[in-house]
C-alpha cells in the first residue's frame, strides 16, 4: 500500500515538475518583465520604499515588516534549500539558471504582490484579508477556483509551511542537545497555537492544548527593577507593538508597577526604523527602561545601547540576550530545565493519561538573577551578591 502511494506521488511529481513547468515559469517571468516595462530597473526605489515608513499607508504591517515577512518565507526553504538541491542535481551550472530566473522572476513577484494588494478586502473590524483566492474571486470572478486554491494551499502548508522547518529544528536539537524530536514538536505546536488562538499564557487553556513557556516571571522582573532602583520615579516600557507576546508581557509588568505605585509610560515601536527615535524619547523622559522578551528589539540591542549609554539610563531586560546587548540585569532561565519539564508533561499525557485540557502551562522551575558587568560598571551600579555576571 505504502509503495503504491509513493509511486503515485512520484509519478505526479515527475509530471508536474517536467519541462513544461520550467518553460511556463520562465516564460511567465519574461512576459511579466516586458509587460511591466522591465520593473527590475526600479529595484533601488523598491528597497528605499521598503525601509521607509509611510504614516499614511493603509494596512496592518509596515513596509519593512512586509519585506522581512516576505524574505523569511523565501530565503530559507525557497532559496537555501532550493539552490542547494539544484546544485546537487544539476551541478554548478545550475547557479546560472537560478540567477537568470531570479532576475526575471522579480517582475512576477512584483505582479503577484500588486494583485494581492489590489484585491484584498477589509473586514468589519478593520483587518486586512487577501491572497490569491481573493484575486481569483474578485479579479476573475472565479470563486470556485479561489476555493480550490485555498483548500490545496491549506494542505501545502503542512509540508512547505510546517514540516520542513520543524524537521530542521528537531534535527538540530536532537543532534546537538539530545532532545527527542517529539518533544520539540510538542513545544513548537504549543507555542504556535498560543500565538494563533491568543490563549492566556498561564493556567490551563481549557482546550486540547498545553505546554511550557520560556517566559520569565514578570512580577519578579518588576521586583528586580525596584530592588536595583528603589528611587525610580518613572519607568519607560519599550516594546514592539507588532508582537503580541511583547504586549502581553507589558500588560503584566504594568499591573506589577501599579501594585507598587510606580509611574510608567509606554514607548511602542512598529519596526526597527523607529528604535532610535523612540528610545531617545524614552531615555529623555524616564529613569529606567524595561524591555520584555521582544524579537524586534533583540535584533537591535546595539542601537538601544548607543542611545541609553550616553543618557546614563539603565535597562532591565526580559531575557539574557537583550541584557547582554544593552541591559543591566535580567532573570535568566535554564532551557535544559524547561525541556525536562516539557518531557515530564509529555510523559504524563502519553503514559499516565493526564487530561491535557486541565494541565497548566508550565514555566522554567528556576530562574537566576544575572547582570551585565560591563554596563553596570559604566553606570556605577553595584548589584547584590546573589546576582551572577553574564559570561
Amino acid at each position: 500500500m505504502y509503495s503504491a502511494v509513493e509511486n503515485m506521488i512520484n509519478q505526479i511529481d515527475t509530471w508536474v515538475w517536467g519541462w513544461w513547468m520550467i518553460l511556463l515559469l520562465l516564460g511567465t517571468h519574461i512576459f511579466m518583465t516586458i509587460r511591466t516595462g522591465v520593473i527590475q530597473r526600479k529595484i533601488g526605489t523598491a528597497i528605499r520604499l521598503s525601509v521607509t515608513k509611510d504614516p499614511d499607508g493603509e494596512g496592518e504591517v509596515s513596509q519593512f515588516g512586509a519585506l522581512t515577512t516576505a524574505l523569511a518565507s523565501t530565503i530559507g526553504t525557497g532559496n537555501i534549500i532550493g539552490v542547494g538541491t539544484a546544485i546537487a542535481l544539476g551541478g554548478p551550472g545550475a547557479v546560472l539558471w537560478c540567477w537568470l530566473t531570479g532576475v526575471f522572476g522579480i517582475a512576477t513577484k512584483y505582479s503577484e504582490s500588486l494583485i494581492a494588494v489590489k484585491y484584498r478586502v477589509k473586514t468589519k473590524d478593520g483587518r486586512m484579508q487577501g491572497g490569491a483566492m481573493y484575486a481569483l474571486e474578485r479579479g476573475l470572478n472565479m470563486k470556485w477556483l479561489g476555493m480550490i486554491f485555498a483548500v490545496f494551499g491549506g494542505f501545502a502548508s503542512f509540508g512547505i509551511g510546517c514540516a520542513t522547518q520543524v524537521n530542521a529544528i528537531a534535527t538540530v536539537c536532537q543532534e546537538n542537545l539530545s532532545i527527542p524530536p517529539f518533544v520539540v514538536g510538542i513545544v513548537v505546536a504549543v507555542l504556535t497555537a498560543l500565538v494563533i488562538f491568543g490563549a492566556d499564557w498561564s493556567g490551563a487553556t481549557g482546550r486540547n492544548i498545553s505546554g511550557t513557556s520560556d517566559l520569565a516571571p514578570i512580577e519578579e522582573q518588576e521586583a528586580m527593577l525596584k530592588e536595583l532602583f528603589p528611587d525610580v520615579k518613572q519607568v519607560g516600557l519599550l516594546y514592539c507593538s507588532a508582537e503580541a507576546n511583547s504586549l502581553y508581557q507589558i500588560q503584566l509588568f504594568e499591573a506589577a508597577l501599579d501594585k507598587d505605585g510606580i509611574a510608567y509610560k509606554e514607548y511602542a515601536i512598529a519596526d526597527t526604523n523607529e528604535v532610535q527615535s523612540v528610545t531617545t524619547a524614552a531615555a529623555g523622559e524616564c529613569d529606567v527602561l524595561y524591555i520584555p522578551t521582544d524579537n524586534t528589539l533583540a535584533s537591535v540591542t546595539e542601537t538601544v545601547y548607543n542611545v541609553v549609554a550616553p543618557a546614563k539610563v539603565p535597562v532591565i531586560a526580559g531575557e539574557e540576550g537583550i541584557c547582554n546587548g544593552c541591559g543591566v540585569a535580567t532573570l535568566s532561565i535554564s532551557y535544559y530545565d524547561l525541556g525536562y519539564a516539557t518531557g515530564e508533561m509529555a510523559y504524563e499525557i502519553l503514559a499516565e493519561g493526564a487530561d491535557i485540557t486541565t494541565m497548566d502551562v508550565r514555566y522554567a522551575p528556576n530562574v537566576t538573577k544575572k547582570y551585565n558587568a560591563k554596563i553596570c560598571e559604566e553606570l556605577g551600579i553595584t548589584v547584590p551578591d546573589d546576582y551572577v555576571a553574564i559570561q
